[in-house]
């Protein structure tokens, strides 16, 4: 695509001429380099727009309330191993208190059956006693049997008279032998029924601590709420304002919490009364087998000796028929009594070895059974002790879980914190680097324009130089530096001077002729067409010239003809048009084009 350079009538020497402000302004005209002054502003409002201090503010807020993060989790962390304390204590309480009452039952069970035992054993030295009496009685009858012959019959009617009361008495003696055994299984079962009761009054008095301790807290919410109630009178706040005002409102919520907390208070007050009551019954029911059991040793004692007198009876009875049966058997069987007497006498000696060894069986059986009862009696003040510290562990534990339960609201609303914070603080790094990049936009738009500049620039001055090289013989050079040094101080500022070197050294533009300036202001012209080429991609193939070369004296016409025909005789331009009113310049054109007007019509003749 090919393109024109115009050099408009008196705009020859503009760039030269113009001070360094206006000809940067023209080139940041020709490069478009105001928008990024434009861009600049835009990204440095961005920038300040972006507030981070706000952001910080609430971030240190935040931190603030979390501070107290670690001891948190510390009070945690130690409230945790406490309470694995405390169960660890109950679950070694219980089980304990579990064995205790194991070992009372089964020492129980143990003296019960040393008792039953030494009954036993008694019973079978009573009878051994009898048979040793039976044997001697026997054996002393043997001797007097032919002499007492007289007294055998009057001896056998005796017998069945004393027969028939033995059976009597040893039906009696049974009987109660099944009503002592019943009495004792009574006792027994009424000792496992307080055994039971005891065991369930330990949940009920658990309960009840529990109410009273819940009915202590309702009673202290009751009077705060009483006391903020009581503000209610003395607001003077009008009626209208009432409904607005935030102190009454508290005070009319806290007078109707007080109706619902007087309703907790009163159902924890009748389940306390029911815990009360279950606990009175309980024990009620303890006392009264207590004294059922009482009642039940008494009627043993009582049943026990009434056992003991018919046995003595019925071995009275036993040892006055044996008596008599010897008198009655002593006629036929005199013969046999004679044989069996050494047998007798040999059974006497067993009989009484037995009864020897039964009865340090019973001494020892006794003494066990007095250790037993013995060891029976501190175990009721452990069970007392166990159920005491149970309760008061369970209530270490209750409090112990509510205060993990506090600690652990308050990490839990800690952890929202830090996850706002974190949220901020991703806000803040975004937010920041949003800052950060438009701080650098800003700069680098500032700075952008210069670059260009310096990267522009050469192109202006390689451009100028190629063709002052061709249509100058005083080797002009130029330069344009874009900054200078302050005589005042170090800094450098921002500037766009013309500096010209030639073969007698570097002098202002004002200081070269006429005609140098001509040459000069062509070749900026030229230079500034390339720059401007470049950006738009186009070439420049033909340079139109309408007096931009201004007013010149005769030397400056020539030197201007001059520059003309080298133009043309390096091609620089594939088509040179100058529209101008000097007549001296038509003799360097093959062509000529010639305007004129006549009543305002224009008239255009062309001549080779």
């Amino acid at each position: 695509m090919l393109a024109a350079m115009v050099a408009r009538e008196g705009s020859g020497g503009f760039f030269a001429q113009s001070d360094p402000a206006d000809r940067k302004r023209l080139l940041y005209s020709i490069l478009d380099l105001d928008r990024y002054g434009l861009l600049a502003k835009l990204a440095s409002d961005k920038a300040a727009k972006i507030n981070l201090d706000a952001i910080e503010k609430e971030i240190k807020e935040l931190q603030d309330i979390i501070i107290d993060k670690q001891e948190l989790k510390e009070a945690l962390f130690a409230k945790n191993i406490s309470l694995e304390s405390l169960e660890d204590k109950l679950k070694l309480l219980i089980p304990k208190l579990q064995s205790v009452r194991e070992e009372r039952v089964r020492l129980e069970t143990k003296t019960q059956e040393a008792l039953t035992k030494i009954n036993e054993l008694e019973t079978k030295s009573g009878h051994l006693v009898s048979q040793e009496q039976k044997i001697k009685i026997t054996l002393n009858e043997q001797n007097k049997i032919l002499a007492q012959e007289k007294d055998i019959r009057q001896a056998a009617k005796e017998k069945e008279k004393h027969e028939a009361g033995l059976q009597k008495l040893q039906i009696k003696l049974e009987e109660q032998t099944l009503a002592l055994s019943d009495i004792q299984n009574k006792e027994k079962s009424l000792k496992e029924e307080r055994d039971d009761y005891i065991d369930s009054l330990m949940p009920i008095r658990q309960a009840k601590g529990e109410d009273e301790k819940e009915i202590g807290i309702i009673n202290t919410n009751i009077t705060n709420a009483k006391k903020q109630s009581s503000i209610l009178a003395s607001i003077p706040c009008p009626e209208e304002y009432q409904a607005k005002c935030p102190a009454v409102s508290q005070a009319r919520d806290a007078r109707d919490k007080i109706k619902d907390l007087i309703k907790e208070e009163k159902k924890f007050t009748q389940r306390l009364k029911n815990c009360k009551k279950d606990e009175e019954a309980f024990v009620s029911k303890i006392n009264i087998i207590d004294k059922k059991i009482e009642g039940s040793e008494s009627i043993i004692q009582q049943e026990e000796n009434k056992s003991k007198q018919i046995k003595k009876e019925i071995k009275a009875i036993q040892d006055l028929i044996s008596f008599l049966s010897k008198k009655v058997v002593l006629i036929t069987q005199i013969e046999v009594a004679l044989s069996k007497k050494e047998m007798l006498e040999k059974e006497q000696k067993k009989i009484q070895s037995d009864a020897n060894i039964i009865q340090q069986d019973i001494e020892r059986i006794k003494k066990d059974s007095q250790e037993y009862l013995d060891k029976i009696k501190p175990l009721k003040g452990q069970i007392s002790s166990i159920d005491e510290d149970i309760n008061q562990e369970t209530q270490n534990r209750d409090d112990c879980k509510e205060q993990i339960v506090s600690i652990k609201n308050k990490l839990t609303q800690i952890s929202q914190y830090e996850e706002k914070i974190k949220k901020l603080s991703e806000q803040f790094d975004v937010q920041a680097k949003e800052k950060k990049i438009y701080n650098i936009l800003a700069n680098a738009f500032k700075t952008i324009p210069i670059l260009i500049l310096e990267h522009a620039k050469p192109i202006v001055e390689q451009e100028a130089n190629r063709i002052l090289t061709k249509i100058s013989d005083t080797g002009m050079r130029i330069s344009l530096p874009l900054f200078k040094a302050l005589k005042s101080s170090d800094k450098v500022v921002e500037t766009l001077d013309i500096r010209v070197q030639d073969q007698v050294g570097e002098r202002p533009y004002q200081m070269f002729s006429s005609g140098e300036r001509v040459r000069l202001d062509l070749a900026l012209r030229i230079g500034l067409s390339r720059l401007l080429m470049l950006r738009s991609g186009t070439r420049i193939g033909t340079l139109i010239l309408d007096e931009g070369f201004g007013p010149l004296d005769q030397s400056g016409i020539e030197s201007f003809k001059e520059c003309l025909r080298e133009l043309h005789r390096l091609k620089e331009f594939e088509l040179l048009i100058v529209v101008t009113h000097i007549e001296t310049l038509k003799d360097i054109f093959p062509t000529h084009m010639l305007f004129s007007k006549n009543n305002d019509i224009s008239h255009i003749e062309v001549f080779d």
